[in-house]
């Protein structure tokens, strides 16, 4: 043991007590000489390059971890506050595969399957529940296509308002819609062997409406089956006519299935006049009474959507006490067959008659409002159902005009990359992501 005479605080080369206060440890920065090191509050015992072993701050802490770490670290479900900005890891490339891709890290470029103009990504494999993802479009001149639910990536909720405007036509009152149309016989069809067919519509006129049909819930064979078929120009929504088409519409009208007001609809549209046909697998006897017609409604481009709101504003042309408007929404619930007097339209969302009570009527010259809130009706738009503003006036020019608006949020079947400045970010919950 090496004996330092010459230093007050050792003695036979043992350090003192006295050397030690609270909060200290003992080191050694060089050969054979110990001393003593006090830590203060919040530091960490520690070197830094080239230093001594000292009382490292959290920055000095945090700067040696920079760089080191060989795993994954575990906050133990803690919060990370007051992080001035997050640098994450360049984006690596990752090509599509039979629509999917299989992400490593939290940051990718993603291209097309062999260099495709366009492409589609429907689903994103690797990474675990709440991960974070970033992606990008690896090469301007390559599209990705984001397909909301077709595999297990789903796009965010959009708001949107979309507004329509209405004035009387001169000289007319009556019943009018907007954002799509119902075009129907007030009549019921009865079609039987004898007479198994009806016709609706006008030939060569633009309608590209869907065919529907309400029952009456009297179809009856001595047959194997019962069925309803449209024939007639059909035109889908990318602008393909077919000049010679059918669909069924209802495959089975027996009474058991096609209930009194049981709704059926074409997917399919169909311009000019159509033909409804009944027939029956062996049947020499049959028959089936219906309510039927063309269906316009706004679905927002065929997607998902939630109606909050409904706004209207404007001003009389005439006085009118038989006016009212109505939100509809286009289900196949809420119908009802009638065999004279047939109203075609679904549930009814907002009735200003309703909700205005008594002060429902119109003034010349004198505005017309009309507004609600929080409807919150969900609308299947991709399948079949939509919206659609039914106005009604009893006397001519009594509208001078309104804007009419509806309000909500919906859910893009479809979102695009082309280019390397568009980002998308998504986070993972169990197996599919969610655009954040």
């Amino acid at each position: 043991m090496k004996r330092d005479f010459t230093n007050p605080t050792k003695v036979g080369g043992l350090l003192l007590d006295s050397l030690f206060d609270a909060n200290t440890i003992l080191k050694a920065d060089t050969d054979d000489t110990p001393e003593a090191l006090t830590i203060a509050e919040q530091r960490i015992v520690g070197r830094i390059t080239s230093g001594v072993i000292n009382a490292l701050t959290g920055a000095q802490v945090l700067t040696v971890l920079t760089g080191q770490a060989g795993a994954t670290f575990d906050w133990n479900d803690q919060e990370l506050d007051n992080i001035k900005t997050l640098n994450i890891t360049n984006g690596t490339e990752l090509t599509i595969s039979s629509g999917a891709v299989t992400a490593t890290q939290g940051h990718h470029s993603i291209d097309t399957e062999a260099d495709a103009a366009t492409d589609d990504l429907d689903t994103i494999n690797g990474l675990d529940s709440n991960d974070l993802l970033l992606v990008f479009a690896n090469n301007d001149d390559r599209t990705i296509r984001y397909r909301n639910g077709a595999g297990n990536i789903f796009l965010r909720h959009e708001l949107f308002t979309k507004s329509f405007s209405f004035s009387s036509p001169a000289g007319s009152s009556g019943t009018f819609y907007r954002g799509g149309n119902y075009f129907a016989p007030t009549s019921e069809a009865v079609l039987t062997n004898i007479s198994p067919t009806v016709t609706l519509g006008t030939a060569n006129i633009s309608y590209a409406m869907h065919a529907f049909t309400v029952a009456k819930g009297d179809g009856a064979t001595d047959g194997s089956d019962l069925v309803l078929t449209v024939t007639g120009v059909s035109i889908d929504d990318e602008g393909n006519r077919n000049g010679s088409d059918s669909e069924v519409i209802v495959a089975d009208a027996l009474l058991a299935t096609f209930a009194t007001d049981t709704y059926s609809e074409t997917p399919k549209k169909w311009l000019g006049q159509i033909t409804i046909t009944l027939s029956s697998s062996g049947g020499g006897t049959f028959n089936c009474s219906f309510n039927y017609g063309y269906a316009k409604y706004e679905d927002l481009m065929n997607q998902d959507l939630s109606i909050t709101g409904f706004e209207v504003s404007g001003f009389a042309g005439a006085n009118d006490t038989g006016f009212n408007l109505r939100l509809l929404y286009h289900s196949p619930t809420g119908w009802t067959y009638s065999a004279g007097s047939f109203v075609p339209g679904g549930t009814v969302l907002a009735n200003q008659n309703t909700d205005h009570s008594t002060e429902k009527d119109l003034k010349n010259g004198e505005p017309i409002n009309y507004k609600r809130t929080d409807l919150n009706q969900d609308v299947a738009g991709s399948n079949g159902e939509g919206l659609i503003i039914e106005i009604t006036t009893s006397a001519n020019k009594s509208v001078e005009f309104i804007d009419l608006h509806l309000h909500g949020h919906t859910v893009p079947n479809f979102s695009y990359q082309s280019a390397a400045t568009q980002h998308a970010l998504f986070m993972k919950h169990g197996s599919n992501w969610h655009q954040v």
